[in-house]
């Protein structure tokens, strides 16, 4: 799957059901408690989606945002907001 290809599956992921983001760990389990490597999880931040799909976060995260995606993804006020860069960063695939 390519970069893009992927950005706009997470985006639609979570922009169908929200609380499938989170924020302050990798991932949590229906509990919200922090589950990085659990399948048990439900919810991911945006480095735990590349690490339940296997895959390396997409450079263009970080230059959507001209920083670390960790700490990006830990601000945003909604889901709605990560959508947002999620696709934002998918524009700037090649």
């Amino acid at each position: 799957m390519s970069a893009k290809a992927w950005l706009l599956k997470i985006a639609a992921e979570v922009e169908a059901d929200p609380s499938r983001w989170t924020q302050g760990a990798f991932a949590r389990s229906g509990k919200q408690i922090s589950e990085p490597t659990s399948l048990s999880a439900t919810c991911w931040c945006a480095l735990g989606f590349a690490q339940r799909d296997g895959v390396r976060p997409p450079v263009e995260l970080a230059v959507a945002i001209n920083g670390k995606p960790s700490i990006y993804n830990d601000s945003l006020a909604n889901a709605a907001e990560f959508v947002s860069w999620f696709r934002g960063a998918a524009e700037l695939c090649k």
